[in-house]
């Protein structure tokens, strides 16, 4: 999110930043994202532009599975003293 240059607009981003935070670890929220309020009332001038929120994301196709890991050789060999 940015911010405007007044004072009001940065107390508003780290207002928002907080609250953002406070939702997420509190189980309140999903994510860390912030509201199309909060980023209006921060001075962003950039979410409108970029069109956030104006529809939901289309789902993401899931990734193809990895090819299984090759067995690593251990870093130290078994000894007795």
């Amino acid at each position: 999110m940015s911010t405007g240059r007044s004072a009001k607009h940065v107390r508003a981003s780290y207002v928002a930043a907080a609250e953002s935070a406070l939702n997420y670890v509190s189980g309140r929220a999903s994510s860390t994202e912030f509201s199309l309020a909060a980023r209006a009332s921060s001075g962003d001038q950039f979410y409108d532009k970029a069109g956030l929120g104006a529809k939901p994301a289309e789902p993401v196709e899931p990734a193809a599975p990895s090819p299984s890991p090759k067995p690593r050789h251990k870093a130290v060999d078994e000894f007795t003293l």
